[in-house]
């Protein structure tokens, strides 16, 4: 559980079951330095108690870069004179440019010289020798030395040339739960309780379940498409939506701070309502559900027709954490379609179904048979599913190929003979898409973007991601044709998100609308609380306008509810 901070005082967490305060080293233990708690209590995990952290926060604390250089020099003119100077200089280097007052970042500059003399002298013998009560042979050694140092305190010109320092920073005091990874993401279930919506999430056990299910991919662009070298055209660069994006672009007044890239995070998700989804065997349509396909394999009526993806959150009690807002930045969706009729985005808060799949089974792919194993597995209207427990997750290292065959457990192959009803009613349909289907039925079939044959065809950057949330072989990787990775995930994929151990299947949550069309995006309008126009650069050393819009959803402002769920303490 990342507890949201970092240099946590040794002894500032306290974990809670419910009401009940947990013993650290036994239910759980604590990484201080990187705010992170772990559960070892398998019984916790088993249970559905809620869990709460309090935590002691060493906000003061940050990292910084710190430089001292100096220098000693001493010239010598005899064996009796010497004379030396001295120098150094210390500068601390600040994170960002708002400091607090006492923990300033100083550039101080120290200098001193330094001399010294030293000789014998025979006239002081001679003159000590003629006091009546003393007499020496010993020679008088004179010696002088003296040193003189000034230091000229200065500050870091990051914080201002006169130097500012904060009271206090209320911007600095809002935390911000990052969901831009993509790899946090998964395919998500139907939601259930919409019958206008979802019309098909009742159907347990059956194929109809995933009728409307359409294709989206959601990634980060990889810095390998932009690089030199890259396989992909300055053309297919310079398109707004897959173009790399700086930071400065959109927040022009933010200092980038140190360590961090200057080019932005942007999580990327291409929704296509026309394209068949994963696990989506729609052909003919059922009445009431959805609309069939067409003579080129298209999904009829994509207005009926949805795509989603689903995900835990580090912080189950928005209450205690005092979560109010979910804001994002979005990029005017209608750049080349300005009349568009657009769509709807619908945020879901609570507790979501982990069975994407819906047969009230878990599966697992680490749970299906090999040649190394005798586990067993049941049928499904999906697939197989595997009869035994899941203990760990991790695959047969040594028959991964066997394992790594995504949530319907089955290979091409063998989706062939399963789902052979479908192929046959898509043939007669759809020629076209029965070529298509017939490689790959349940249409799962996982591919990297930069998989050689997107390289031979020069793909563009959403055809190229068009595959790479897939789950059938994500875990395989291909290095003959590259020296990088090319699996996604080094783990099986699994019908449970949170990593619990079980397959949850209650849906409790609160929904939010927000409504993406030209008209609706307009400042003032429902969420929509800013915007700002950017002027773009583009790889072929073009330059447009593009505007960036900033949607932010208060929590309580929910337009319903569904299922049994009153507040915001089990997320």
């Amino acid at each position: 559980i990342n507890l949201g901070s970092f240099n946590i005082p040794q002894g500032g967490v306290r974990v809670y079951a419910g009401s009940r305060l947990l013993q650290e080293g036994y239910d759980y233990v604590v990484d201080y330095m990187t705010g992170k708690v772990k559960v070892i209590n398998p019984a916790l995990l088993e249970s559905s108690l809620p869990i709460r952290i309090e935590t002691q926060n060493n906000s003061l604390f940050d990292f910084a870069t710190k430089t001292m250089v100096g220098t000693d020099m001493t010239y010598r003119f005899n064996d009796k004179a010497y004379l030396g100077a001295t120098a150094m200089y210390y500068k601390e280097q600040a994170l960002h440019s708002k400091v607090r007052i006492g923990d300033e970042p100083v550039a101080n500059f120290m200098w001193g010289v330094h001399g010294g003399y030293n000789t014998e002298s025979n006239f002081l013998t001679r003159m000590l020798n003629k006091l009546p009560f003393y007499s020496t042979n010993d020679k008088v050694t004179i010696d002088v030395r003296g040193e003189f140092a000034q230091l000229l305190p200065g500050h870091n010109k990051l914080i201002g040339e006169k130097g500012n320092a904060y009271v206090d920073d209320f911007e600095g005091s809002k935390q911000v739960i990052d969901l831009r990874s993509p790899r946090t993401w998964f395919l998500s279930s139907t939601p259930n309780g919409q019958p206008n919506l979802f019309p098909e999430a009742n159907k347990y056990g059956s194929l109809e379940y995933g009728y409307n299910r359409a294709d989206l991919s959601w990634f980060v662009l990889d810095p390998s498409l932009y690089n030199s070298g890259s396989p992909v055209s300055i053309k297919e660069r310079s398109n707004p939506y897959v173009r790399r994006i700086l930071e400065r672009e959109i927040f022009p007044n933010q200092q980038q701070q140190i360590g961090t890239s200057a080019i932005s995070q942007v999580l990327t998700l291409h929704f296509d309502p026309t394209a068949r989804g994963q696990y989506n065997f729609d052909t003919d349509g059922v009445a009431g559900i959805s609309a069939g396909i067409d003579s080129e394999g298209k999904l009829k009526k994509p207005q009926t027709r949805w795509a989603g993806i689903m995900r835990e959150m580090p912080i189950t009690d928005f209450e205690a954490s005092n979560v109010e807002y979910v804001e994002f930045w979005l990029l005017d969706p209608f750049i080349n379609d300005p009349n568009s009729k657009g769509g709807d985005l619908y945020l879901n808060f609570g507790d979501i179904s982990e069975d994407i799949l819906k047969d009230s089974r878990k599966a697992f792919e680490n749970g299906l048979p090999t040649t190394n194993n005798n586990y067993k597995v049941d049928e499904t209207a999906w697939g197989r599913v595997p009869k035994i427990q899941s203990i760990v997750n991790a695959f047969d290292t040594n028959a991964i190929d066997q394992q790594d065959l995504g949530l319907d457990g089955l290979g091409n192959e063998e989706e062939k003979q399963f789902f052979s009803s479908y192929l046959q009613r898509l043939a007669n349909i759809s020629p076209k898409a029965y070529e298509k289907a017939l490689k790959d039925p349940a249409n799962d079939d996982y591919l990297h973007f930069r998989d050689e044959n997107y390289d031979s065809k020069q793909a563009g950057i959403l055809e190229r991601y068009s595959n790479y949330n897939k789950l059938e072989g994500n875990a395989r990787s291909d290095n003959s044709a590259s020296n990088f990775s090319t699996a996604y995930t080094t783990y099986p994929d699994v019908e449970d998100i949170n990593k619990d151990n079980t397959l949850n299947e209650a849906e409790n949550y609160f929904q939010y609308h927000v409504k993406i069309s030209p008209t609706e995006l307009e400042v003032g309008r429902k969420f929509v609380t800013d915007m700002t126009t950017v002027n773009a650069s583009f790889a072929d050393g073009s330059v447009s306008q593009e505007n960036w819009y900033q949607i932010k959803i208060p929590l309580k402002e929910f337009e319903a509810t569904f299922g049994n769920i009153t507040d915001f303490r089990s997320i």
